[in-house]
């Protein structure tokens, strides 16, 4: 058991076995490996209160399980992982509106720590979307309410540098990283991080490239911890 945890820590995967590839691990989401990791913290607590290591026990969790108000406010507002936001983080706009100054205040943190503007511009959105309708009536139907958002410094979604997570329906999330831009119609040169190793990189095409949201390394390296002690990514 312990070398099990032991592994889950250097490297946030499962194996399955699933048809037709053996035992190859299943990447895991991002709200899965939270949930490991606490289960994995409380495990090692309970590890440390059999050794009489009270104090390190109690350190432990008190750094690595929610607080009782951020549990609170999961099941008051009912939020769950979704395709933009895997983490079921709380979102503006989930829930009734809340034009409050608290409700400002959180999306003001949110926008500043969104690194994707199309993600950014969406979030603002709904907010003022939701915060619109409170003025409808029967006379009045709010129609729509678009906001778009831009970054300083920033001429295009996908800049080179950038950390990307591919998302596919068909498929789990891959780390990719914007390596460049091809002179012919500025389209971004992405490298994937697939099974271990990088792949050769490839343009991508503007169609696809809403398959592509920019994450902060932080995400990324949550995303394939391993593929940072890899040089050249």
């Amino acid at each position: 058991m312990e070398r099990r945890i032991a592994a889950y820590r250097r490297d946030p995967s499962v194996g399955t076995a699933r048809p037709g590839n053996g035992n190859k691990p299943k990447r895991l989401t991002q709200l899965e490996h939270k949930l490991l990791g606490t289960a994995v913290t409380v495990r090692e607590a309970i590890v440390d209160l059999r050794a009489g290591r009270t104090e390190e026990a109690i350190a432990k969790l008190d750094t690595n399980t929610p607080t009782q108000d951020r549990i609170a406010e999961h099941l008051k507002r009912g939020v769950k992982p979704s395709h933009d936001n895997p983490d079921g983080d709380a979102k503006l706009g989930s829930h009734e509106p809340d034009p409050t100054p608290d409700a400002a205040d959180q999306l003001r943190v949110t926008l500043a720590n969104e690194p994707d503007r199309d993600i950014a511009s969406r979030i603002l959105t709904e907010y003022l979307q939701t915060v619109a309708n409170q003025y409808a009536n029967d006379r009045i139907k709010i129609k729509e309410v678009k906001a778009t958002v831009e970054f300083a410094g920033r001429s295009h979604r996908i800049l080179p540098q950038d950390w990307l997570e591919k998302r596919d329906q068909n498929a789990e999330p891959t780390l990719c990283k914007c390596v460049g831009i091809a002179e012919f119609m500025r389209r971004r040169k992405v490298q994937e991080w697939s099974d271990g190793k990088r792949e050769k990189e490839h343009v991508v095409f503007s169609q696809h490239e809403h398959d592509d949201r920019v994450i902060a390394e932080a995400r990324a390296r949550l995303l394939a911890p391993e593929a940072f002690d890899a040089v050249g990514l």
